[in-house]
C-alpha cells in the first residue's frame, strides 16, 4: 500500500509506494518491491496522492511494457499533481561535486576517506568526458557499466573497483532522494553492478618477539656504529619505542606531539588516522623513562620531527631496507606482483612497522591482560573505546601495560 513520510530535517514528503520489478513469480503473479521516491510537496495529503499515482502507475505496468508515450504521460500527469514543472535538469559533473562538498562536512567522514572520495569522483569526471556537462539523470546502469568495464581495462582490483561503485551509489542515493533521478541503476533489475569479491586471503604481518623488539632498539641507538655505516638519526629509536609501547598504527606514533605527553601523569594521546578520534593511553615505566630523557626545554611541536617529515612509505622502505637487516630479517618485497593466491593485490612482507603494533598487542594476550583491557590499550576497532579514560580503566590499562617487561 502506498504512503508517505517525512525524513528527519526535510520538510518535503517522499512517496513509498510498490514498483513492478519486471519479474514473475513461479505462480504467474508479478513481483513488486517498495520504492521511495521524493515528491517535492509540503503537503502530506498532496504527496499520499502522488504515492498512490506511482504504485497505480507501476502495477498497471505490470499488465505490459510502456511506450514511450505512455511513459511521458505518466510524467505529465505527477507533474500535473504536483502543481510543479518537471525537475530541472542537474548536469553530472556540477551534482558530484556538490555532494563531494556535502560529504566533507559529516562527521563520520575521515580526511583519509575523503582524501579517496577525491580521488574516485575526479575518476568518474574524467571518464565521463564530454557527458560531464549533460544530465545527471543520464549517468544510468549502461554508463555505470561502462565504467566498471573501463576500471578493469585499467587493470584495477575487483576491491578498488567496488569502492569506486560504492561512491557512485552514495551519488545516486543523493540524486534519488533529490529527484534529479527517477530510477536509482542500483536499485533495478539486472545484473549486480558489483563485482563478486571472491575469496580474500588475508596476509598479516608477524608479530615481533620481545628479543627482536630489544634488538631493534639497539640497531637503532644513535650512539652506536653500525656495519651498513648509515646514519638514521635519534629519532628513530624513540619512534620504536613509542609504537611499541603504545601500539599505534604507524603515523599516529610518527606525528606524536609533546603537547599529548603529560610526563607527570604518565599519559600519552595519540590522534587515531584510522578513527579520526584521540586515543588515550598510560606511559610504559621504560618508555617514560626515554621520554624524560630526550624530553627538550620548550617542548612544544613534534616529538620525532624528521620521523614525522617523512612520508608512510619512505618510513615503511627504510624499517625494510636499513632496519630490519641489521637485527637479521631481509625479506622480498613486491610492490606490483600479483598474489597467485588472491588474484590480486601485492605480496606484503611478513615484517613491517605494523608489527610494532602486534607486539604490544601479542605480548599483552601472553601476560594475561583481559582481552578488554588489551583492545583498548591497543585501541582495536571492534571495541567502542571512547577518547578519554575513565580513572578506574586508565589504572588498569597502566597495571596491564606495565606486565610488559622493561625494553
Amino acid at each position: 500500500m502506498a504512503s508517505v513520510k517525512r525524513f528527519p530535517g526535510c520538510k518535503n514528503w517522499t512517496a513509498c509506494y510498490a514498483v513492478f520489478t519486471g519479474t514473475w513469480s513461479p505462480s504467474g503473479r508479478p513481483i513488486f518491491k517498495r520504492r521511495q521516491q521524493t515528491t517535492r510537496l509540503t503537503d502530506k495529503d498532496e504527496a499520499l496522492q502522488i504515492a498512490i499515482t506511482f504504485e497505480r502507475q507501476s502495477r498497471k505496468a505490470a499488465s505490459g511494457a510502456w511506450n514511450q508515450m505512455q511513459a511521458r504521460e505518466f510524467s505529465r500527469q505527477i507533474s500535473a499533481l504536483s502543481g510543479s514543472a518537471p525537475t530541472k535538469a542537474v548536469d553530472a559533473e556540477r551534482f558530484i561535486r556538490a555532494w563531494l562538498a556535502s560529504a566533507k562536512t559529516e562527521k563520520a567522514k575521515g580526511p583519509k576517506t575523503m582524501k579517496n572520495y577525491g580521488g574516485i569522483v575526479e575518476d568518474i569526471i574524467e571518464f565521463l568526458g564530454v557527458r560531464r556537462s549533460r544530465s545527471i539523470a543520464e549517468f544510468n546502469r549502461p554508463v555505470i557499466f561502462e565504467f566498471r568495464k573501463h576500471e578493469q581495462l585499467a587493470g584495477k582490483s575487483n576491491s578498488t573497483i567496488n569502492k569506486a561503485l560504492g561512491v557512485i551509489k552514495q551519488i545516486c542515493d543523493a540524486a534519488s532522494i533529490d529527484g534529479s533521478i527517477t530510477e536509482h541503476p542500483f536499485n533495478e533489475v539486472g545484473p549486480k553492478l558489483f563485482l563478486p569479491r571472491g575469496k580474500k586471503t588475508v596476509q598479516k604481518r608477524n608479530a615481533f618477539t620481545f628479543a627482536q623488539v630489544k634488538k631493534l632498539v639497539a640497531a637503532t641507538d644513535p650512539n652506536r656504529r653500525h656495519k651498513d655505516g648509515i646514519q638514521l638519526g635519534a629519532d628513530w629509536q624513540t619512534f620504536v619505542l613509542v609504537t611499541a609501547y603504545t601500539g599505534g598504527r604507524q603515523q599516529e606514533p610518527a606525528k606524536l606531539r609533546w603537547e599529548g605527553i603529560d610526563l607527570r601523569r604518565g599519559i600519552i594521546v595519540l590522534d587515531a588516522t584510522k578513527k579520526n578520534e584521540e586515543h588515550l593511553i598510560p606511559i610504559h615505566r621504560s618508555l617514560l623513562k626515554h621520554l624524560r630523557k630526550i624530553r627538550p626545554a620548550a617542548a612544544k611541536g613534534y616529538v620525532m620531527p624528521a620521523i614525522a617529515a617523512q612520508s608512510g612509505q619512505a618510513l615503511s622502505k627504510a624499517f625494510r631496507e636499513i632496519v630490519l637487516p641489521r637485527i637479521g630479517i631481509v625479506q622480498p618485497y613486491h610492490t606490483k606482483d600479483k598474489n597467485p593466491e588472491k588474484g590480486d593485490g601485492r605480496i606484503v612482507a611478513k615484517y613491517g612497522i605494523h608489527s610494532l603494533r602486534h607486539f604490544l598487542s601479542t605480548h599483552l594476550n601472553a601476560v594475561g591482560v583481559t582481552d578488554t583491557t588489551r583492545k583498548n590499550i591497543v585501541g582495536h576497532d571492534d571495541t567502542q573505546v571512547s577518547d578519554r579514560y575513565t580513572h578506574v580503566n586508565l589504572s588498569v590499562a597502566r597495571a596491564g601495560l606495565e606486565r610488559v617487561g622493561s625494553i
